[in-house]
């Protein structure tokens, strides 16, 4: 296989992989470093991903102050000698920024939100109301049923 079509498969995979899970890990680090975890649902457009949160939330504050994010999709898998050989997930390098209601940018991230999660359409939509957008710019595909530790590399 190319090089050219190997990364585009790589791609793919990516994409595949986040259309059909629901969850993500995020790190942030604010403008002095201190770290930051949360598990946030999320929607995506190919490798756009859209989250979720109130403005003064320590995730959009962090990110006003450091827009670089690091993000993973994972299964759940059992830690035993077998079931280990199948883990897959997949981790972001991105740079997030903060869209906020009620932009058009807002308007178009809460439309893909609402596409996946109808109850959605029951959150009230105002000034306190965010979406991060994470653009990425490196990919890691997990996949330990080819080998274990085995990851590809997709640089945008």
């Amino acid at each position: 296989m190319s090089e050219k079509k190997d990364k585009k498969h790589i791609l793919d995979k990516a994409i595949a992989y986040l259309d059909s899970h629901n969850l993500l890990t995020m790190a942030t680090a604010s403008q002095t470093g201190i770290p930051h975890c949360a598990c946030l649902e999320y929607a995506n457009k190919e490798m756009d991903v859209y989250v979720s949160t109130w403005i003064g939330s320590r995730k959009a504050k962090n990110i006003h102050e450091n827009p670089q994010v690091f993000y993973e999709v994972h299964d759940v898998v059992n830690i035993n000698k077998d079931d280990i050989k199948n883990i897959k997930g997949l981790q972001v390098q991105a740079k997030a920024e903060v869209l906020q209601y009620p932009t058009p940018e807002f308007k178009s991230a809460w439309d893909i939100m609402v596409g996946k999660y109808k109850v959605f359409e029951l959150i009230p939509l105002n000034e306190k109301r965010t979406v991060l957008h994470f653009i990425p710019k490196k990919l890691w595909m997990l996949d330990y049923s080819i080998k274990f530790g085995h990851m590809d590399e997709y640089d945008f």
